[in-house]
């Protein structure tokens, strides 16, 4: 009887289901959009793909936090329609792919950016990486207002 308990939990870990899980989506929240200010000069944020190419501003970004506050690793690779006009300072950049270094964050990670001249319109593409492992995936679309 003994061998049958061996058989069963090698199937099982072969399965996948015995296998350390990835990524656990419900562990997170995360909220991805522009920097709005209000009439009255409040700063909010605004979820959206949807995101308005204005200079010297931080216009768009993200925020992800762990709903536990526990610290977590993390880093960020994007990709722009083409080659931008300037790149920005505190990321890694390799042509029109960009990415931030992996760090620890202590429960929460806001990354917001801004756009230089030059900077082009068009899709772009944000992969947000959790301990090594892909967590989302973001395609947005940058627009001339």
């Amino acid at each position: 009887m003994r061998w049958w308990v061996t058989v069963m939990a090698l199937l099982l870990a072969l399965d996948g289901r015995a296998a350390a899980p990835a990524v656990e989506q419900a562990r997170f929240e995360f909220k991805f959009g522009v920097v709005v200010e209000s009439p009255a000069g409040e700063v909010g944020f605004r979820e959206t793909m949807h995101v308005p190419l204005e200079h010297g501003v931080a216009s768009h970004g993200f925020v992800l936090t762990r709903l536990d506050g526990a610290p977590f690793n993390a880093y960020m690779v994007g990709r722009m329609p083409r080659t931008p006009g300037a790149r920005g300072p505190g990321l890694l950049w390799d042509g029109n792919n960009f990415s931030t270094p992996a760090r620890n964050y202590p429960g929460a990670w806001v990354f917001m950016a801004g756009f230089d001249p030059g900077d082009p319109e068009g899709l772009y593409v944000m992969e947000i990486y959790i301990d090594n492992k892909l967590f989302r995936r973001i395609e947005y679309r940058v627009y001339y207002p």
